[in-house]
C-alpha cells in the first residue's frame, strides 16, 4: 500500500552520544522517585526569561535599537531558531518557546507526556528498523508484476524511495549523521535528499515549500 515516504527531520537515527548523563538520569525509570524527576524535568523544560537589551545612549548610532532575546536551555529546545519560530502569522508573539511555557503552566500532564516520549519513543539507534523499511522499499522498487494485488494502484516515478528533508542547521537531527545512516539503510538509489535553510523548526517555517516538494515527489 506504500508507494513512497517523505520524512521531515526524522527521528530514529539520533545517536546516543547526543544524550548527556543528566538527561539519561532524568528520563530513567525506577531509580529515583517519579515526582522528583517530574520536578526537575519541568525546570529543565521551562524557557529562560526574556532578556531585553537596553537602548544605546542618545546620540549613538545603531542598526537594531532595542532587541528582545528568548534564551532557552532545555531538552525541548532545538536551538535558537526553533525557540523563536513563529507558529501563526496572525500572532507573531506566539512562538515555540511561549507555547512550551504556556503548557508547563496550564497542562499538568505535559511534563509526564514529554518524559514518556523521551523514555519510550523510537528516537535513538533504530538502525535495524530503518534497514527493514529500506528492504521493504527495495521490494517495491523492484516489483515487476503490475497485476499483483499489492502493487499500488497509481505508480509514482519515485516509487519505493524516501525523500529525506532536513534543516541545514538542525542541532537535533544532524544532517551529516542522518544522511550517512539513511544511505546505509536505503541505499543511494532508494532516497532523495532536500536540505533547507533553517534548523529543527523547518516543518513550521517552511511548511509550504515542504508540501510542494512532497507533492512533486509523490507525483
Amino acid at each position: 500500500m506504500v508507494r513512497s515516504l517523505t520524512l521531515v527531520a526524522p527521528c530514529g537515527l539520533v545517536r546516543r552520544c547526543h544524550q548527556n548523563w543528566q538527561a539519561r538520569l532524568l528520563y530513567s525509570e525506577n531509580i529515583f522517585p517519579e515526582w522528583l524527576l517530574v520536578y526537575f524535568a519541568k525546570k529543565r523544560l521551562r524557557p529562560a526569561p526574556k532578556v531585553t537589551l537596553p537602548e544605546p545612549p542618545r546620540g549613538e548610532s545603531t542598526n537594531t535599537g532595542s532587541k528582545t532575546i528568548m534564551q532557552c536551555n532545555s531538552d525541548a529546545s532545538g536551538g535558537d531558531s526553533f525557540d523563536h519560530a513563529i507558529l501563526s502569522k496572525r500572532r507573531p508573539d506566539i512562538t515555540v518557546a511561549t507555547i512550551c511555557e504556556w503548557q508547563l503552566d496550564h497542562h499538568p500532564g505535559f511534563v509526564s507526556a514529554y518524559m514518556s516520549t523521551m523514555r519510550h519513543a523510537p528516537i535513538y539507534d533504530q538502525r535495524d528498523l530503518w534497514s527493514a523499511v529500506g528492504r521493504g522499499m527495495e521490494v517495491i522498487r523492484n516489483r515487476e508484476n503490475s497485476d499483483s494485488l499489492i502493487v499500488p494502484i497509481r505508480k509514482s516515478r519515485n516509487q519505493g524511495k524516501a525523500l529525506i528533508i532536513l534543516g541545514a542547521d538542525d542541532p537535533v537531527i544532524v544532517q551529516e549523521e542522518v544522511v550517512a545512516d539513511v544511505t546505509a539503510a536505503f541505499g543511494e538509489e532508494g532516497m532523495g535528499l532536500l536540505v533547507l535553510h533553517g534548523g529543527h523548526e523547518i516543518v513550521i517555517t517552511h511548511a509550504s515549500e515542504i508540501a510542494q516538494e512532497f507533492t512533486q515527489f509523490c507525483g
